[in-house]
């Protein structure tokens, strides 16, 4: 069974070091975008803020749903986040 493993991992290693880093390039790119206008990305990031600090309006009025919603916002976000550093870093490497 641990050559199985083994197997395994090798396959989905040169994948993970890829996507990896696709999504660090991506990252260092967006940074550079935010450096070229500051202005603007500090209001884009007090934007992105707030809605990660006020429930959504449709999260009901019990904290433990607001809590909910809340989480839900930030996973979303997050992967909004890792997905769109991923694509831009693949741009830049195809």
């Amino acid at each position: 069974m641990s050559a199985m493993a083994g197997e395994i991992d090798r396959k989905l290693l040169p994948d993970f070091v890829q996507k990896s880093f696709a999504f660090s390039l991506g990252c260092m790119l967006k940074a550079v975008e935010m450096a070229k206008d500051p202005v603007r990305s500090v209001q884009e990031i007090t934007s992105q803020v707030k809605t990660l600090t006020i429930p959504p309006a449709d999260a009901g009025d019990r904290i433990e749903h607001k809590a909910q919603a809340l989480v839900s916002v930030w996973v979303s976000h997050g992967v909004s986040i890792v997905e769109e550093c991923r694509a831009a870093g693949e741009k830049l490497t195809d």
